[in-house]
């Protein structure tokens, strides 16, 4: 769990830098940490519940949902640079992402 904090933290440093950090959510350990509000905010819930309908829910290791500034990184080449640092964030890791809808995706080792 701390491993996958760890990971979080280090995303939102790097989206928060490129003034991405708009309407994301990370789900793990029946944990969301979001900014819906804008204000980062961190609840309990029964993850299996929300996931079941995007992904087979044993292969994830965080999951991630994404609008505003992230999603024009993810879906439209929008601040180039926000999503090569992303990927070597996630490659240092040794993690890889895969999207699920154009407004989420599965980060995984």
């Amino acid at each position: 769990m701390k491993d996958k904090l760890k990971i979080i933290n280090k995303i939102i440093e790097l989206l928060s830098k490129h003034n991405c950090l708009q309407d994301i959510a990370f789900y793990y350990d029946d944990t969301r940490i979001h900014t819906f509000d804008g204000e980062l905010k961190t609840e309990f819930i029964n993850i299996s519940d929300y996931l079941s309908e995007y992904f087979d829910i044993e292969d994830y290791y965080i999951y991630m949902t994404f609008e505003g500034q992230f999603y024009d990184v993810i879906n439209y080449g929008h601040k180039q640079n926000c999503y090569i640092e992303f990927d070597k964030l996630l490659e240092d890791n040794k993690l890889y992402f895969e999207l699920g809808e154009y407004w989420n995706m599965m980060i995984q080792r």
